[in-house]
């Protein structure tokens, strides 16, 4: 492109190519991210890479994963444990899938990809923008184009899609939908049917990265009417918008078959319906004003974190905001916002205002994440604005352009977009530092949502996966008594969190107040009697408990515990023998024999047990059968006895 030295829009001559600012916004994207590449995995990553058994088997796993709901590879067959309505998103699991065949789990090579993926997405961006049907003169509108890429690439809002390795998803989604557009202009424009092929096939491939591409049914027809002013071309727009239905109506009839269509009565689990609260202990749910002013608030949330997007949570599940009703002045700034968008929306329309198509734009794409249309599960997401985000960038960029043709305001502005573009970037690569890990995401975000019960819990879980991983006693301890914080504060807002239970539980074992983890595990239980994992601990916390307390010469409490795990499991040998063992030391042999012999009636291999046995008759007078069973425990282990006499 040639523009005259006086033209206001020319760019500094090392941007005077097109290639130069295309290098420029992939330089730009891949920089500001570039800290996430020693990362590790982190939050749902497990889901959809490296505990996916489908994943893990690389190419071989591509057949299931097109056949299977894409978390299944994950939760297995158990249909119950996968999310409500299901997921099928095979295009992204299948890439997954590849770079495990060629990488393993290494963790640079996913936040390479999707960096590299968040970069050609900018690019794409550019080019779709500055190809736009437009009055304007070229250079102006590649001016716009490119500042609106810089605006969307530096947006913080978009680090939980690009920073988390899960996110690809979104990125390939709107990926393939803006080219699906694009070709679905090209058709408009030339009237060659290979563009709407093609553009069909790319909303396809849209469709497999991410349900929500779905929004590109508007899209498409709206960004044809507005950019074109042709009538002509309306039988065109007809067309694009019947393939693009029919394509949708072929996935959506490919994904029931293999996912089913089944959304159910509403969850009434909280974490799974934010629209349900605690009223004289039963979970009940939101009145109608409740619901809707939460959504409605929901909305306002959305469009402050565009213009301002501090802080940053990738967490917004119940109760990071309370429940909320009409009398509330931030519903009513929503409802005053959202109302004169959509105002201005529908005044523009007959005009084909280019505000009017950004407005559209916006909620199309935020209206199936909004709890309008169906409940999502959670109150909002931070990922849910990456497509939404794009119409904040083009009319930022279009007031930017519109205003800089005025010269009084060209040095201001200039300073301005200068500097909110440094903000972004620099807020984005701090904010790339939450997602570094588990641990430092929900320790993070915790201080940003602390009313939100699922990130306390997921503190906690952290916090506790830490524990185990240092031998450093003190170290233990503290992080054990942080993460009860975190884990009593789960159980406060929500006292039916079952997993918050269980890992208060796992904290008081650390902390070696057994009873108070025999509580949190009994609780977990109550909620859910088989919480198989909750009843296990709780039997090994029982033990752990008897042993120590029998180690410190309280006999008593010891019997108590292991007498709770055999009301329990009767036939449990450890507890058998452990109880043998604690009557011996008390003294008490006649008994000590009666559960040494019934531990071994029931495991009869283990060495130490008849060891144990020949003691306590040897203690009460029955010398020739404590040698019978010490010749016994010899056969098994020949050092048996020399292990004994070393461990006393």
């Amino acid at each position: 492109m040639t523009v005259s030295k006086d033209n206001i829009y020319a760019f500094p001559r090392f941007l005077a190519s097109q290639q130069m600012k295309i290098a420029t916004i992939f330089l730009i994207s891949f920089l500001i991210y570039a800290n996430t590449l020693g990362h590790e995995f982190t939050q749902d990553d497990a889901i959809v890479i490296y505990d996916n058994e489908y994943v893990k088997q690389g190419i071989r796993g591509i057949n299931k994963i097109y056949t299977t709901d894409s978390f299944r590879g994950f939760f297995g067959d158990d249909k119950s444990t996968l999310v409500s309505g299901g997921r099928y998103r095979p295009l992204t699991i299948s890439l997954f899938a590849i770079v495990h065949e060629l990488v393993g789990v290494q963790p640079f090579a996913y936040h390479l990809l999707s960096i590299l993926l968040y970069s050609l997405l900018c690019i794409i961006i550019f080019k779709i923008l500055s190809s736009l049907p437009s009055s304007w003169p070229s250079d102006k509108q590649t001016y716009f184009a490119f500042a609106a890429a810089l605006i969307y690439v530096v947006h913080p809002i978009h680090t939980e899609v690009v920073a988390n390795i899960k996110g690809i998803d979104e990125t390939l989604s709107l990926l393939f939908s803006l080219l699906s557009l694009a070709s679905a202009s090209c058709y408009s424009k030339s009237g060659k049917p290979g563009y709407l092929l093609l553009s069909g096939l790319l909303f396809v491939l849209a469709l497999f990265s991410k349900e929500n591409a779905i929004a590109f049914i508007a899209v498409i027809p709206v960004v044809l009417y507005f950019f074109s002013k042709d009538k002509s071309k309306l039988k065109k727009t007809v067309i694009v918008t019947s393939v693009l239905a029919l394509t949708f109506i072929g996935y959506w009839m490919l994904r029931t078959s293999i996912v089913g269509y089944d959304l159910g009565d509403p969850p009434t689990e909280m974490l799974n319906n934010p629209f349900i609260k605690l009223e004289d202990n039963r979970y009940v749910p939101f009145s109608f004003e409740e619901r809707w002013a939460s959504i409605t608030y929901g909305l306002g949330k959305y469009i402050q974190l565009l213009f301002f997007p501090h802080p940053l949570t990738h967490d917004y599940y119940p109760r990071h905001f309370g429940v909320v009703d009409f009398k509330d002045a931030a519903v009513w700034m929503s409802i005053i916002m959202n109302g004169t968008l959509a105002v201005i929306a529908i005044i523009g329309l007959k005009k084909r205002s280019f505000i009017s198509f950004v407005i559209f734009f916006f909620f199309a794409t935020i209206a199936l994440m909004s709890n309008v249309v169906f409940p999502i599960g959670t109150h909002l997401s931070e990922r849910f604005l990456f497509t939404p985000s794009l119409a904040f960038a083009m009319a930022m960029a279009y007031g930017f352009t519109k205003l800089y043709g005025i010269n009084s305001y060209r040095k201001p502005l200039m300073l301005l977009i200068g500097l909110a573009l440094f903000m972004g970037a620099g807020k984005t690569i701090t904010r790339n530092n939450a997602w570094k890990n588990d641990l430092t995401l929900f320790t993070t975000d915790v201080e940003v949502s602390k009313n939100s019960a699922k990130v306390r819990n997921a503190a906690g879980g952290a916090l506790l996966a830490a524990c185990a991983e240092t031998s450093h006693p003190i170290e233990k301890q503290t992080m054990a008594q942080e993460a009860l914080v975190h884990l009593m504060e789960a159980t406060r807002i929500h006292p039916n969190y079952k997993e918050a239970h269980f890992l208060s539980g796992i904290a008081h074992s650390y902390m070696k107040d057994y009873d108070r983890s025999i509580t949190s595990y009994e609780l977990a239980l109550q909620i859910s009697p088989n919480y198989q994992l909750a009843f296990d601990n709780l039997k090994g916390v029982l033990k752990q408990g008897a042993k120590e307390n029998g180690m410190n010469g309280n006999i008593q409490k010891a019997l108590e515990y292991l007498q709770k795990v055999l009301t329990y499991t009767p036939n449990d040998a450890d507890a058998l023998s452990m109880m043998g063992t604690a009557y011996g030391t008390s003294g008490n042999h006649k008994l000590a024999i009666e559960y040494f012999e019934k531990a071994i009636s029931i495991r009869p291999n283990v060495a130490m047990t008849y060891v144990n046995l020949g003691l306590a008759q040897q203690s009460y007078g029955l010398e020739d059968d404590a040698i019978i069973n010490f010749n016994k425990a010899i056969q098994i282990d020949p050092k048996a006895l020399d292990k004994f006499q070393n461990r006393n």
